[in-house]
């Protein structure tokens, strides 16, 4: 009775450490970090970058490309009278044009989408360190345009009536600055 006690432990005891095992071993254990990574590489902000480039990427093929021709059909002097009467006595153009490009302008173009796609990939790696920043707790984001006395001073002064454009000039930030300094309730 006593060896199927223990039989029953050890066998109750290996099912119940090889559940998590298994779990493991199939990667649905997620910490609490590997979740916070997981929302913010997937967030828009970083979504909306990775699209941004995609797209300079794809116009920098694009700029590549000889322009399209165009075919364009024109009638003239249709359904009019006389000898110009029904569609048959009109007269009908069709035309092919194909634009030629002189003086290295796919080359300014391409030269141009290149530029985006740089401009597009920093503004990609920024979003995403400023992500991994956020992990660690190391964003803080902008420094305050104004000190703590300046924003008691502006309040003070806004309530008073001035105009808010006079008042953002003498600070030295924009009347959107103003208008979110304006917003926040005053901290205690």
């Amino acid at each position: 009775m006593l060896i199927k006690k223990h039989i029953a432990a050890v066998t109750a005891l290996l099912v119940a450490c090889s559940t998590p095992l298994a779990a493991f071993a199939e990667g649905t254990l997620l910490t609490l970090g590997d979740a916070v990574a997981k929302a913010q590489h997937a967030g828009p902000r970083l979504q909306g970058a990775d699209a941004a480039l995609r797209a300079a990427e794809a116009n920098v093929q694009m700029s590549g490309l000889r322009p399209n021709p165009t075919l364009s059909v024109e009638a003239e002097n249709v359904l009019g009278s006389g000898r110009y009467a029904g569609f048959g006595g009109g007269e009908k153009t069709v035309s092919v044009s194909v634009p030629l490009e002189l003086g290295g302008k796919r080359q300014a173009r391409v030269r141009v989408a290149q530029a985006e796609r740089t401009v597009a990939g920093i503004g990609a790696r920024q979003r995403e360190g400023i992500a991994l920043a956020k992990q660690r707790g190391a964003y803080r984001g902008r420094k305050k345009a104004l000190g703590d006395n300046q924003v008691v001073e502006l309040r003070r002064r806004a309530a008073a009536g001035e105009q808010k454009s006079t008042l953002a000039r003498e600070f030295g930030i924009s009347r959107e600055t103003l208008y979110q300094y304006l917003k926040v309730a005053p901290t205690p």
